[in-house]
């Protein structure tokens, strides 16, 4: 799968995960987070979906931007992804390290690109290079 980005996908992407920004439930943080997910399979090559997170006050039972994307893709029927993007208006929003684990799963050959955005600048990250030894899981059929 060819993940090279355009400008124009970034442009998108980042607007995407903006608008999704906007629709987050964080009365705790008070920090909005938005992910857009760049999906590819036979039925849709550039299918964007997308998440926010949303905070739940015991913390535990809270979902972030991340899983609310993926979630919705995979409901959605698409399993294979090329990129995401990460918003936050004022600071960079950072992959914890069970976000790097559920993105891994869905790109076994740690190819997805990584965009992380806030309103006034943006950078792309490779998966291999921010989780260089994530673990493979075997997946029996």
């Amino acid at each position: 799968m060819d993940n090279a980005m355009t400008k124009e996908m970034v442009v998108r992407l980042i607007g995407a995960a903006k608008k999704a920004s906007e629709n987050a439930y964080c009365p705790y943080s008070g920090r909005a987070v938005g992910c857009a997910l760049l999906c590819a399979d036979e039925k849709n090559d550039n299918y964007i979906t997308s998440g926010c997170n949303i905070e739940i006050g015991d913390f535990e039972s809270t979902i972030n931007a991340v899983d609310g994307a993926v979630g919705r893709a995979i409901a959605d029927g698409y399993s294979s992804f090329k990129a995401i993007c990460l918003f936050s208006a004022e600071a960079m929003p950072y992959l914890t390290g069970s976000m790097r684990q559920v993105l891994a799963e869905f790109s076994r050959d740690l190819s997805l690109k990584i965009i992380v955005s806030t309103n006034k600048s943006y950078d792309i990250i490779d998966l291999a290079n921010l989780f260089p030894l994530a673990p493979k899981f075997d997946i029996e059929n």
